[in-house]
């Protein structure tokens, strides 16, 4: 039965992927012809702008003719005049079997969208009766996998209570850090405050052995806080560490949660298909 149904579903597997390939060449087609109309439609802005300025400079032919002076130069400025009403109508025609072109397209276009709109349909109803040939073969396989859920469900548990170990266990060890990174930065303040005394105390001095003094207890202060530095760094160094795990184990509780969500409504929709069988 179960051998049969899987048969039945690959033969609509097979349909929607050949629905979804002929879509594919629709939407193909659709933006060729798309990119067709705009270089038209392009080209007829050119037009449109020649018109424009083909009937301007008629109008002021026509208006230097009515103010001509003698019949020869009328006679002269209604040809010129006459050729660019010829012009004229040649873009004019132009525009106009532009505009049918533009017509045709956008009817292809319609008449693709419709083509879309069915095959979206057809694929719509094969992915529905795929989705019920599906639900049967839940109802077969449900017993066994109810078991699986179970067990799965146990895991996740076990998963989230050593997750929840480790996370506190982490969570007390940046604790840790961040509270020496406190200490640290509090003692070097100290230190930084003291170096800046000896510096004061340094540069007030006029003795060369009280200067000498001085200075070295600067230098002691300053190894100090050298190695409060080096202390800092690895107190950082190991609260970004312990942070990275942190981060790691919230991700993977999450995971978890979300496999136990899974699993529990599954749970409820196996429990219903074995009580409605």
């Amino acid at each position: 039965m179960d051998e049969k149904i899987e048969a039945k579903k690959e033969t609509l597997k097979k349909a929607v992927l050949a629905t979804q390939k002929e879509e594919e060449s629709l939407k193909t087609r659709e933006v060729e012809i798309e990119k067709e109309k705009g270089q038209i439609e392009m080209e007829n802005k050119s037009r449109r702008d020649l018109e424009v300025e083909t009937e301007r400079q008629e109008n002021e032919l026509r208006k230097q003719k009515n103010e001509a002076e003698n019949a020869k130069g009328r006679q002269d400025l209604e040809k010129k005049r006459q050729s660019k009403e010829d012009e004229r109508q040649r873009i004019e025609m132009g525009r106009w079997n532009a505009d049918q072109n533009i017509a045709n397209l956008e009817k292809q276009i319609e008449d693709i969208k419709k083509q879309e709109s069915l095959l979206e349909e057809k694929e719509a109803r094969n992915e529905t009766e795929i989705q019920k040939l599906e639900k049967k073969q839940l109802a077969i396989r449900a017993e066994t996998e109810k078991l699986e859920i179970i067990k799965k469900l146990a895991d996740t548990k076990k998963m989230q209570a050593e997750l929840e170990t480790e996370w506190k266990d982490i969570s007390n060890k940046i604790t840790e850090a961040r509270d020496k990174k406190t200490a640290i930065n509090k003692r070097k303040n100290i230190i930084e405050t003291e170096i800046q005394t000896l510096e004061m105390q340094e540069h007030k001095a006029t003795d060369a052995t009280e200067i000498h003094k001085t200075e070295e207890n600067r230098w002691k202060k300053d190894r100090e806080l050298r190695r409060l530095e080096e202390e800092n760094l690895i107190a950082e160094e190991k609260e970004s560490s312990l942070e990275e795990s942190l981060i790691k184990i919230e991700t993977k509780s999450r995971e978890v949660l979300h496999i136990e969500k899974e699993m529990l409504d599954k749970a409820t929709e196996v429990d219903r298909i074995i009580s409605s069988s």
